[in-house]
């Protein structure tokens, strides 16, 4: 939902932080913030080369997806519709960002180019609302997470289409905010019975070997 993200993300301003030459020898670098945007802005992710980001910004009273270089150059509008868009996220090899649209109630997760073009519903007719979204290291889907009854797990949908397939099960809260090339997915587990601590979940690196394929609880490993 859109307070969701002003909650966690609203800010003024999204900034880069340049390494400047060290003065001496004896002295430290220095470093200096600057600022690309100049409007509310939020939730910016880096491509997979580190060259472009993506981040939310509010035009015209709706949270559209915009683009840009890290030295503030080619910006672009990536979406112009009146709905909302959060949790951008880019694929493996930079060619595809995975969102979330959200019209009325409705929230599905989109994908589109990485230009804006070709946008189409991964999760039409899914009647929950997805969040989290991160890639598999394939590029053949993306994981997310979505809350059922009281509970929120892990859930994974194929670029290719079809249904949306649930990895975990179980009375807990999950929050992914990171992955790794080989498979390992890190965030929070809450449980009634349990604090909030940082867990893992190695997951496949191929987005095949996920079909009828089901997470155990021993899966998840504590961290803290």
């Amino acid at each position: 939902m859109r307070l969701r993200v002003l909650a966690r993300c609203a800010v003024l301003g999204v900034f880069a932080v340049l390494s400047l030459a060290e003065l001496s020898s004896q002295n430290p670098p220095l470093t200096l913030a600057y600022q690309l945007t100049h409007s509310e802005t939020m939730d910016p992710s880096l491509s997979p080369d580190g060259k472009r980001m993506v981040y939310i910004s509010v035009v015209a009273g709706k949270e559209q997806l915009l683009a840009m270089n890290l030295d503030g150059s080619e910006p672009a509008q990536l979406t112009h519709d009146d709905s909302d868009h959060e949790d951008p996220a880019w694929s493996p090899d930079g060619k595809k960002i995975a969102f979330v649209l959200i019209k009325g109630s409705l929230e599905q997760i989109h994908l589109m180019n990485s230009d804006g073009s070709a946008k189409r519903a991964l999760t039409e007719g899914f009647d929950r609302a997805p969040s989290n979204l991160i890639w598999s290291e394939d590029g053949g889907g993306v994981f997310f997470v979505t809350e059922d009854r009281g509970s929120q797990n892990l859930w994974f949908i194929a670029v290719a289409g079809g249904a949306p397939q649930q990895l975990t099960r179980g009375a807990q809260i999950l929050n992914f905010s990171s992955s790794s090339r080989d498979g390992l997915l890190v965030g929070t587990r809450t449980a009634s019975d349990k604090p909030t601590d940082v867990y893992e979940l190695r997951v496949p690196t191929h987005s095949d070997r996920l079909k009828g394929a089901a997470l155990a609880p021993s899966d998840l490993k504590q961290l803290t």
